[in-house]
């Protein structure tokens, strides 16, 4: 996904090494994963249609498309095993993005760019917290109750 990610940076076909592209897939497998992801797309279908072109339209606006895929795949790989929704939201904001660039819906997009900004500030909250944690957990704990105030005023 990042060699993906950086190639629509820089408005170019994603390169993938050989291996990756000569791989076969067994035929009943690629059919029944297809089949299963029309049945999912005919439930989203007319939800998505071209609008806002702007966001779609110029190669700048594409490569700043790519610079979110990447910062997405980045957040997405944070080591964060066994976090809830660590992995699931910038998930979603990567098939919120590819699903908006290949189908030049422009709000799909921003829903994207929410999607992955949420998903870098949980992250990134989450990684303060755990290098915190590390170095003191009394002040990490004391840390999160007092964001925990700032944020809901208790």
């Amino acid at each position: 996904m990042l060699l993906i990610g950086v190639a629509v940076v820089m408005n170019r076909v994603p390169w993938l090494p050989d291996r990756l592209l000569d791989h076969a897939l067994p035929t009943d497998t690629v059919q029944h994963v297809l089949e299963r992801a029309a049945h999912s797309a005919n439930r989203f279908e007319h939800l998505v249609r071209p609008r806002l072109l702007l966001l779609t339209g110029t190669p700048l606006v594409n490569s700043v498309n790519g610079v979110m895929v990447v910062i997405a795949v980045l957040v997405l790989m944070a080591p964060l095993p066994l976090v809830p929704f660590a992995n699931t939201l910038p998930a979603i904001g990567i098939i919120l993005l590819c699903l908006g660039m290949a189908e030049r819906d422009g709000v799909v997009i921003l829903l994207g760019y929410a999607a992955t900004v949420i998903a870098t500030a949980f992250v990134g909250t989450l990684l303060w917290l755990a290098a915190k944690a590390g170095s003191d957990p009394l002040a990490a704990w004391h840390s999160f109750v007092a964001l925990l105030q700032r944020l809901f005023g208790g």
